[in-house]
């Protein structure tokens, strides 16, 4: 049986490998990591930003 996991403890280690990827990618800054960070987010439907946030992590949008 899957569990279904959400929250911060959840949502942290995506953000965190996402930063590092921006890193890796060359972000020299907090700032453009920020803007990375912010890039790769999809809005979820249905949900407000203080319900998500910036939205769910799509590394892959960085590149469309």
């Amino acid at each position: 049986k899957l569990a279904k996991l959400s929250g911060t403890s959840m949502a942290a280690p995506h953000v965190a490998g996402l930063a590092a990827l921006a890193v890796e990618l060359g972000a020299g800054s907090p700032a453009q990591v920020r803007a990375l960070l912010k890039k790769g987010a999809a809005p979820l439907a249905g949900l407000n930003q203080e319900q998500q946030g910036n939205g769910l992590v799509e590394a892959d949008r960085w590149f469309k």
